[in-house]
């Protein structure tokens, strides 16, 4: 989600007065401090809404932690530390099915804690546009908690025609990865895919 919305004011930025930014984010309060700070920046070429990113077909779960900090997760399976939530949804593809802009969508960022997969099969037909790149976060864990398989992502950006590169933190930049290493490489963190379409 956009959380309070710091990548929301960059992408803004990027785009400038002549583009248009389009955020989700289903935590009410974080919600609240994305709204407010594009009201302080002026920022009026920005869309927002109070929604998660799931497909038609998919029935979600989310949960929040019972404590003060953290977000909404879309799980398989709660602990007792997690408590459940109704959430509204919206599927992307759904939602910009009448609107002009649909095709001029060049860039997509995606953090949602493990559902990345849920958000892509939303997207499909968005997916085909032959300008688009993704920033991604992967996270295999996270992703079978949510119920979703690493392997699907990977198929749906493969399929899409997607080069992939992860990231090498050490020397900062990126390097393409084929999808049986990416698979087999193990990290102690979460990290973000930059996926960018084949010319």
């Amino acid at each position: 989600g956009a959380a309070i919305g710091y990548y929301t004011l960059i992408l803004r930025r990027a785009v400038s007065d002549s583009g248009k930014v389009f955020a989700f984010e289903p935590k009410q309060d974080r919600f609240q401090f994305l709204k407010e700070n594009l009201q302080i920046n002026k920022y009026e070429n920005v869309e927002i809404k109070n929604a998660a990113i799931f497909p038609n077909n998919v029935k979600p779960q989310f949960f929040r932690s019972t404590g003060p900090k953290g977000g909404l997760r879309h799980l398989r399976k709660k602990s007792d530390s997690h408590i459940a939530v109704d959430i509204e949804t919206i599927d992307l593809d759904s939602f910009f099915k009448n609107d002009e802009s649909k095709e001029k969508i060049s860039f997509i960022k995606i953090d949602v804690d493990g559902s990345e997969l849920y958000v892509l099969q939303s997207a499909l037909s968005i997916l085909k546009n032959k300008r688009l790149n993704l920033f991604i976060e992967w996270d295999p864990e996270a992703s079978i908690n949510s119920g979703c398989d690493p392997k699907e992502i990977i198929e749906i950006l493969v399929s899409n025609n997607f080069k992939i590169y992860y990231p090498d933190y050490k020397n900062k930049n990126y390097f393409e990865i084929n999808p049986t290493e990416l698979l087999s490489k193990k990290s102690e963190n979460t990290i973000n895919l930059l996926c960018k379409k084949l010319k």
